[in-house]
């Protein structure tokens, strides 16, 4: 490698939609310094981590290279973004760059988890720039589906990367400017060196819609309905709940915002300015005094969320509010993969109360905050990049991506999660090393390796059940006593008589067995009887009375 090059490494988001923490390194004479560009999350899945609230990747390598981490630089006010900087912040002690809208969001986040807000830096878009040791790093505005997304022009000895975060070519935003090109090559100056580039849509051969299509649509359908009108929608997207706020007012509704994360982010929109004009909002716990007719209600919880509002609209009251037959609910939102049970069950409820639903496939409700194919081609075609490096998807996205890069004969190489690249300035790649790609959970205050046993247990307590063993008195060298309590396993009652008698007579008969005297060897004669009878290996948890025991 030359005495200039960029390191650059995936933590998360390359290789799943979700965790998005990527890691830039500048080596100047074998000295590196490096940058954090996000510190997002995913959401967990019951099936596979019950109980766990959020999960992020493991920044091991900016942990292990503290000394010479320079900032964390946020590109937009998503939780696959976000989501997991106060989580990283609390063991990094950097500042945090950001734009306006973005940094109210992040505060929040430190707030949370008691560290100061004081770290967050609030800069301008270009052709403002953040001074590194080795590097600078501007904001650039682009258009996505939440305000001040940016993409991120990273300029050191090396050349010119364009990180893009999330972004969308919308020609007609509703909140903000489409893309200026022109402004764009000069910010660059000339042809990128490498690009890493958003994936979500790079299997979507259709041209991308505008955001502000959804106008026509949104307003038709309030206008129409007859009964209560709810839409739901990703709080964070404040363009669409302008759209459907000014329809609802056109068509002489009131509107109530229900749910206290889309009340936060449309007041931190106005807070910043980015919300001038939206209409008036009435109080939400008197909602339900509003005759039907004329009850227009925004609430969260498009992904099904079970406490969101959405889903407890769908079950029965919010906030007083109870929605009936002859209501409209829409979803304005598109179902992310792993959420359709959620959703369905909420879409259900509702049609069991003779409520019309409408889905985004239904009607024109929503469009991606993502670019598809055809705009990507254009978006290539005027900032010619000399490299491009697919991230912000699954595998089959960044594949799908590269090959299509490929047809092009514009260069593409995959990195994925834990692999970290060295490139020079002559575009030549090494890989430098590879880590195994590793999950961090949250589980209420705790934060715990994805290998950790106690979700492994939970997963076998979900499906297998649990049996707690008593053995009591201890102090007879005979007839030793057991109770057995189940949990999760039908009909226990049927079968614990014949199981107590048989554990009985095995534990008695080994009691005092020196060959025979570990306390496994008594579990496994539990699991093997319990599985005879009924079929399922539950978890077995085995204590006594008095603290000493036979088998030690």
């Amino acid at each position: 490698m030359k005495n200039h090059s960029l390191i650059y490494s995936p933590v998360g988001g390359a290789g799943e939609i979700g965790m998005n923490m990527y890691a830039y390194g500048f080596k100047s004479q074998n000295k590196v310094t490096y940058i954090l560009v996000d510190a997002g999350v995913s959401f967990p899945k019951m099936d596979l981590e019950p109980g766990v609230d959020l999960i992020f990747p493991n920044p091991k390598i900016i942990l292990n290279n503290l000394s010479v981490l320079e900032g964390i630089f946020i590109t937009h006010a998503h939780e696959d973004h976000l989501g997991a900087i106060g989580f990283v912040a609390s063991k990094i002690d950097c500042k945090i760059y950001c734009r306006k809208f973005t940094s109210e969001i992040v505060k929040d986040k430190l707030n949370k988890v008691n560290v100061s807000s004081k770290r967050v830096v609030t800069v301008k878009e270009w052709p403002f720039e953040v001074k590194l040791k080795n590097a600078s790093v501007s904001f650039f505005p682009t258009t996505h589906s939440v305000p001040e997304a940016s993409f991120l022009i990273i300029k050191s000895e090396f050349g010119v990367a364009l990180h893009t975060g999330d972004f969308k070519i919308d020609k007609s935003p509703i909140l903000e400017k489409p893309i200026d090109y022109k402004k764009l090559g000069n910010a660059l100056g000339g042809r990128p060196s490498l690009c890493v580039v958003d994936s979500t849509n790079m299997l979507n051969k259709n041209e991308g819609k505008s955001e502000s299509l959804l106008e026509e649509s949104i307003y038709k359908v309030i206008n129409e309905s007859k009964g209560r009108i709810v839409f739901t929608s990703f709080a964070s997207n404040i363009g669409r709940l302008k759209i459907i706020a000014d329809a609802g007012k056109k068509s002489g509704r009131s509107i109530a915002v229900f749910g206290r994360a889309m009340n936060n982010m449309l007041s931190k929109a106005i807070e910043t300015g980015i919300l001038t004009d939206f209409p008036n909002l009435i109080d939400p716990r008197k909602a339900h005094l509003i005759p039907r007719e004329n009850l227009l209600v925004i609430a969260t919880g498009s992904q099904g969320e079970t406490r969101a509002a959405s889903a407890q609209l769908s079950r029965g009251k919010y906030m007083g509010l109870e929605i009936q037959n002859g209501d409209t609910f829409v979803f304005s939102s598109k179902t992310i993969p792993g959420n359709e049970i959620a959703v369905n069950r909420v879409i259900n409820n509702l049609s069991e109360k003779g409520v019309a639903v409408i889905y985004s496939d239904d009607r024109e409700f929503h469009v991606s905050g993502h670019t598809n194919i055809p705009e990507m081609m254009d978006f290539y075609k005027k900032i010619k990049p000399k490299l491009v490096v697919p991230m912000h998807g699954e595998i089959r996205h960044l594949i799908g991506h590269k090959k299509i890069l490929d047809e092009k004969k514009i260069r593409a190489e995959i990195v994925r999660n834990g692999e970290i690249v060295e490139i020079d300035k002559d575009l030549n790649i090494r890989n430098d090393s590879s880590n195994r790609p590793e999950k961090l959970f949250v589980d209420g205050r705790i934060i715990a390796k994805s290998d950790n046993f106690a979700f492994r247990e939970r997963i076998r307590m979900s499906s297998e059940g649990l049996v707690v063993i008593l053995i009591s008195n201890r102090k007879a060298k005979k007839n030793l006593h057991i109770q057995f309590t189940s949990f999760g396993l039908p009909r226990f009652e049927d079968y614990s008589d014949e199981l107590k008698s048989n554990a009985e007579v095995y534990l008695n008969k080994i009691a005092n067995k020196k060959e025979m005297n570990k306390l496994d060897e008594f579990e496994r004669f539990i699991k093997e009887d319990i599985y005879s009878i009924c079929g399922k290996k539950p978890i077995i948890t085995i204590a006594e009375t008095e603290s000493k025991t036979y088998f030690a």
